[in-house]
């Protein structure tokens, strides 16, 4: 008996037909697959584009808040007021030396400025950092006002903190700086008070306090003729006055230095004078009138006659003497003199 197939089912079709069907059905089915795979993708994108991730899925911070602590590289102290930047926005370190600053890009470089320290730069990290500042050195130079020579002194800071110069009159100071006022003291020397230079160097001469020291030393120059040390002593800076002075000149055994103040209508003159006296009363008309200045007498008034003539005509002045040394001031103004002199006997040895 023959089986019969029904036309209009599957099973009546050739095998042909069959086979052609199967492969039908895949086509239908990848372009759903890759649909679903590329939505899958985009969920993912669209949650994670603000906050990059590792391999295994954590975050990484972009932005984060940079904090720690500045401290000095010497002392290891906390630097109160430091200024920790970046991308021209700051933060000041407190009084223990911590800073905090927030919406720093992590790839960023934080630079770190403190006064008299050298600036620096490190990279900002997660978590806080402790950042070590150099203080930048000053140089200080002891001297005597007398001699030249240098002094073993001691520097005392505005922080109160004291620095030893050697028997070579140097010394290193930290945490100072331009503009900064150091006061410096030696043993038989009268206290100075001096500026921090713009080059980050002290410069201190220091006179002596005893004038016998001074005397000694004024006949020694004047035995050696080593006048113009004399002179350079006399009008050295610390009298707040410039001058112009000339050739030193010798007369009968006695040693002047005439100077022109600079500013002032006002010269100067100054004399070593080896016999040790001198009538100082007698160069005024008068004699003059005593004056006190700076703790020291002086004497001043007209003066008799200014470059030996009469025809000079008189003019005021102040005198003052302490053997072996004489100081005149002459000028227009018994005022401006008085001060001159007043500025010369401040800078002197007094004891």
């Amino acid at each position: 008996m023959t089986e019969q197939l029904d036309v209009g089912s599957p099973l009546s079709a050739s095998p042909a037909r069959r086979t052609r069907r199967w492969y039908r059905r895949p086509v239908l089915i990848v372009p759903l697959v890759l649909i679903a795979a590329v939505s899958v993708l985009l969920v993912i994108v669209s949650r994670s584009g603000d906050t990059p991730t590792t391999e295994s899925g954590t975050a990484v911070q972009s932005v984060i808040t940079a904090n720690g602590l500045v401290v000095d590289s010497m002392t290891g102290r906390p630097l109160l007021a430091a200024t920790v930047g970046v991308a021209g926005r700051s933060a000041r370190t407190d009084a223990h030396g911590g800073f905090r600053l927030s919406g720093v890009s992590l790839n960023a470089t934080l630079t770190i400025r403190s006064r008299n320290h050298a600036s620096a730069t490190v990279p900002a990290a997660v978590g806080p950092v402790r950042i070590r500042l150099t203080p930048i050195p000053v140089r200080v130079k002891v001297t005597s006002a007398l001699t030249g020579a240098p002094l073993p002194a001691a520097i005392h800071t505005p922080d109160r903190h004291r620095v030893l110069a050697t028997a070579a009159g140097v010394a290193t100071v930290y945490r100072i700086g331009p503009g900064n006022r150091v006061t410096v003291t030696a043993a038989g020397y009268r206290p100075t008070t001096v500026s921090v230079a713009a080059n980050r160097t002290i410069r201190a001469a220091l006179q002596p306090v005893s004038w016998k020291t001074a005397a000694s030393q004024i006949l020694l120059w004047l035995k050696t003729k080593k006048h113009s040390a004399l002179a350079n002593w006399v009008f050295s800076p610390a009298t707040g006055y410039q001058y112009y002075p000339g050739q030193p000149t010798t007369s009968s055994g006695i040693v002047s230095v005439n100077a022109q103040v600079v500013g002032e209508n006002a010269s100067v003159n100054v004399s070593v004078i080896p016999s040790g006296f001198m009538d100082v009363s007698s160069s005024f008309e008068g004699g003059g009138s005593r004056v006190t200045l700076v703790g020291q007498r002086a004497w001043h008034g007209t003066v008799h006659f200014v470059g030996g003539s009469a025809g000079a005509g008189p003019r005021v002045g102040t005198d003052w003497f302490r053997s072996p040394l004489a100081i005149s001031v002459i000028g227009d103004d018994l005022t401006v003199t008085d001060k001159i002199m007043a500025a010369f006997l401040a800078a002197l040895p007094s004891q």
